[in-house]
């Protein structure tokens, strides 16, 4: 049995079954994270709707990892050439559940998870520039952040 892992790389993330996962296709959550903090802690913070992509390392195809020798070469050329054509737009991706900046809706239990407190109401238990900062000292490792 063979598998293509989602969302993250099954192979760093499951070692137990890397020599079964061929590849991942991955969610580039990390990178998403990493920019909203950097961005809030510039005080550049938007509320607009992130859409993950190829040329902003939103989703991507994760290293064959010890499947890369029984990958023929031509297949990685052509993958590399398939995601530079969709980058530059030579590919064109269409699907009617497509998400683009106006469709994109946070519904459910999503929607309750990312609700953040209002900033500085007094009695909340931590408001978004707290958050914000704690963020910053403990994803982002500010130098001189408090612990």
């Amino acid at each position: 049995m063979n598998a293509i892992w989602v969302d993250d790389d099954g192979y760093l993330s499951n070692p137990n079954y890397g020599s079964v996962i061929m590849t991942s296709v991955t969610k580039g959550i990390a990178s998403a994270v990493s920019t909203a903090v950097v961005a809030a802690s510039k005080g550049n913070f938007s509320s607009t709707s992130y859409i993950g992509t190829l040329a902003n390392d939103g989703t991507g195809l994760a290293p064959f990892h010890d499947w890369s020798s029984k990958v023929p070469g031509t297949l990685t050329t052509e993958l590399a050439t398939v995601k530079q054509d969709i980058i530059s737009g030579k590919i064109t991706i269409t699907s009617k559940n497509q998400p683009t900046p106006d469709r994109v809706r946070v519904t459910g239990r999503a929607a309750r998870r990312t609700r953040l407190p209002a900033p500085s109401v007094p009695g909340t238990r931590q408001s978004c520039p707290r958050r914000v900062e704690r963020v910053k000292r403990e994803v982002l490792r500010v130098p001189g952040g408090r612990r």
